[in-house]
């Protein structure tokens, strides 16, 4: 059998497509890897541990490898690192005190302190690691971690009067433990058998007993760090001999030992000590390829000779090759600039990210991070600290990408104006000096507010003004601004999202009243309310979100579950002079024995239609759902809990052409490839993947870029019919079995691919083996 299967692959191989799609079902994440927190070397292997993720480099053959939630970390907020060699295990820890161990291939999660009822922080700040044993730094105390028994041994409770101590870092020498807290330096002996008991530790007498952040034992030395002092300090344990460390008054983050040197590490700079007295390097300004980097570094680890790995706040991973002309190379794989992430755009297989966004309560978020853009393989981010764009530009709450010319992008901005983005390239900053937009007069702030961008079918940008005397405005493809008034009922009301459906009217989510506005300057009435009141809506439930399904009709997402108005095209018409009750049905669905409305009792900030015409709706503070296309029945419920998905707070929603489906979450971006895709008139680029389908794998296998709903058959190379399907948009989707759902024979099988009146035709193949 297996010189068969080679075979085949050998007279086959041609015409199959071994495209480099995402799975269906599979996920995918999108997180920046420039704020490393933390570094860790073992052999070849460097474990950079960033505030969101977590990669391996190997420094021999050059190559990057990425670990994640996908792959079974318990979490994604990292805070601290180290190897246990006794062990030979990698301790990662985590914000909500969850802890990692990675031995080998496994990862092994210790959940206790994470679920535990301890009031106040958890964060995982430091990580010592004695023997068989890990030594976590908390906020309310030492947690003794057993590696061996993969389980919490003991806790030490440090502070006078019972009061929990902050613990930032803990340190040993050959007979007493050292504890790095809010309140100066405790110690206690080793063999002691009541270190669980706070009397235990005793407070050591240091220039002053305030916050020390960082503490290390080094050739017989402590070298310790005073927040109100503001000095670097070196001092034989419980001898009043303290040293202050010259030329370091910035503030320390890290002070570590590795392969007989002492690391230093602040604000802006790295100090090597090779003994206790003087130090032999202090690196600030590095020279990376032509350019000078200035460091923010966190922790550093020395490899031999004369090179260091830094874990940089700014520009991630950083290998110093010579330490004596400090030439260095940034280690920082392509990725978003930060996890921050407020709206979603799309267009084709491109992703772009609005990382600003408004408060709660309609304010400036103050988020200087811009805007990113994912092209399917390469991230490309804009803002004004690297350039792209202008100076001070903050808060991007919005984009839109030009569905007539998919380089010309527009993002608005929460205080800033409208930017126009063409090729790559800033072109247009529109504001209350170039266009209509208006600024928002009430203090604090000032300026103009965008809440939402979007194109109607004549390919004109329309764009959401808040708080304005104005709240909509048209930019035409000729250059011309037009501003539309709403009539005094809604002047200066606060608004959210902006959509406009297939009958180019425009839907106004508000937070003034929670109700919906719909506008089109063609139409009988122009301008109409849509929210509770019975001929007005019907719409009892505040209301957050809007999307139109391929039906044509309006899902409603409110703080009370799913409304649906049936009609949208006589919402703004007049029968007989007459204005048309538009009433909004609210479907209801059998739910855990019991007759319930669609999702009652969640608040739906999100609904985004898929290709099948399926919904996709954000549930906050509970996950996602997927709905059939008539939202009657579940097709999939995503938590952070159950699925790789960053958290539950899902701000948007967006699916590319292919469908895979973007989630911002309020811990960064991740995506899920769905079984729908966009279909078109015809069958452009028909392929399957994964092609050949191997042995053991048993998840689906999509039939990709097939016209619209297309009717598949499969057969096998005799002619006989072994499955037929339609395909979800244009994509289709076989799990290798036949109609009685056993799995079929290894051999090349033939997929038949037509439209409903057969004007469309195309043939693709599939291998699948055994």
């Amino acid at each position: 059998m297996k010189r068969l299967i080679l075979f085949l692959l050998f007279v086959f191989g041609s015409f199959f497509g071994f495209a480099q799609d995402i799975l269906i079902g599979h996920w995918r994440e999108h997180v920046p890897y420039r704020n490393a927190v933390g570094v860790t070397v073992v052999g070849d292997d460097v474990y950079c541990a960033t505030s969101k993720s977590l990669f391996i480099y190997d420094k021999k053959e050059e190559t990057i490898e990425y670990l994640s939630k996908i792959d079974g970390l318990s979490d994604l907020n990292f805070t601290s690192i180290a190897y246990n060699e006794a062990q030979r295990c990698i301790v990662l820890g985590y914000d909500n005190g969850s802890v990692d161990l990675l031995r080998g291939n496994d990862i092994i999660n210790i959940p206790d302190i994470r679920l535990s009822n301890i009031t106040g922080g958890k964060r995982i700040n430091n990580i010592l690691c004695k023997e068989q044993y890990a030594y976590l730094s908390t906020p309310f105390g030492v947690v003794v971690l057993d590696l061996e028994r993969e389980e919490v041994k003991e806790t030490y409770s440090i502070g006078a009067d019972r009061i929990a101590l902050n613990i930032n870092d803990l340190t040993f020498d050959n007979e007493n433990f050292y504890a790095a807290t809010d309140a100066g330096i405790y110690w206690a002996p080793q063999n002691s058998a009541v270190l669980s008991y706070y009397q235990t530790w005793k407070l050591m007498h240091t220039p002053d007993t305030s916050v020390c952040p960082a503490i290390e034992f080094f050739q017989g030395k402590l070298f310790y760090y005073l927040n109100d002092t503001a000095r670097c300090f070196s001092q034989t344990p419980f001898a009043d001999d303290f040293t202050d460390i010259h030329g370091y008054a910035t503030h320390v983050s890290n002070i570590t030992q590795t392969n007989g040197q002492l690391l230093i590490t602040g604000w802006t700079r790295v100090f090597v000590y090779e003994n206790s007295s003087n130090y032999k390097y202090a690196f600030r300004n590095i020279f990376v390829a032509d350019t000078t980097l200035r460091i923010e570094p966190k922790t550093a680890f020395h490899i031999g000779g004369d090179q260091y790995f830094i874990a940089d706040a700014v520009s991630g991973l950083i290998f110093i090759q010579d330490a004596e002309n400090t030439f260095a190379e940034k280690i920082e794989p392509n990725g978003p600039y930060t996890a921050s992430a407020f709206r979603l755009g799309s267009s084709g297989e491109n992703i772009w990210i609005a990382a600003g966004g408004h408060s709660n309560f309609w304010g400036a978020s103050w988020k200087s991070d811009g805007l990113f853009h994912f092209n399917g393989v390469k991230w490309k981010n804009y803002n004004s600290s690297l350039g792209t764009l202008p100076e001070g530009m903050r808060d991007v709450s919005c984009v839109v990408v030009d569905p007539f010319d998919s380089k010309r992008v527009y993002a608005g901005t929460w205080g800033k104006g409208l930017i126009e983005i063409v090729d790559g390239v800033v072109t247009n900053v529109f504001n209350a000096d170039n266009s209509t937009l208006q600024l928002r007069k009430v203090e604090p702030t000032q300026g103009e507010f965008i809440s939402g961008v979007a194109f109607d079918s004549k390919g004109v940008l329309w764009v959401a003004n808040s708080s304005v005397d104005y709240l909509l405005h048209s930019f035409d493809r000729s250059g011309n601004w037009e501003a539309h008034d709403l009539g005094s009922e809604f002047t200066g009301w606060d608004i959210g999202d902006l959509m406009v459906d297939s009958y180019d009217n425009k839907w106004i989510v508000t937070r003034d009243q929670r109700c919906l506005i719909v506008y089109n300057e063609n139409s009988d009435l122009k301008k109409r309310k849509i929210g509770k009141g019975n001929g007005t809506g019907n719409i009892e439930s505040d209301i957050y979100s809007v999307a139109e399904d391929k039906n044509g009709e309006l899902w409603i997402g409110t703080n009370d579950g799913i409304y649906i108005i049936r009609d949208i095209y006589n919402v703004l018409r007049l029968s007989n002079g007459s204005i048309y009750a538009v009433n909004a049905d609210r479907p209801k669905v059998f739910w855990d024995g019991y007759t319930t409305y669609l999702l009652s009792g969640a608040t739906i900030p999100k609904i985004t239609v898929n290709a099948a015409n399926e919904k996709w709706c954000a549930a906050e503070k509970v996950g996602v759902y997927k709905l059939a296309s008539d939202g009657l029945s579940t097709l999939f419920y995503f938590t952070a809990e159950t699925t790789p998905l960053f958290s539950n707070n899902i701000l948007d929603i967006a699916i590319t052409d292919k469908g895979e489906v973007y989630f911002a979450t309020d811990q960064g971006v991740i995506s899920y490839r769905d079984g729908a895709a966009k279909g078109t008139s015809k069958n452009e680029d028909v392929y399957a993947f994964p092609n050949p389908v191997k042995p053991g794998y048993e998840g689906p296998i999509a039939i990709a870029g097939v016209v619209d709903m297309a009717h598949v058959r499969i057969a096998d190379v005799s002619g006989n019919i072994v499955y037929a399907t339609q395909a979800k948009g244009g994509q289709a989707i076989w799990d290798a079995c036949d109609f009685n759902g056993k799995r079929v024979k290894t051999g090349v099988y033939v997929v038949y691919i037509t439209n409903d009146d057969s004007s469309e035709k195309a043939v693709t193949k599939i291998m699948v083996l055994n």
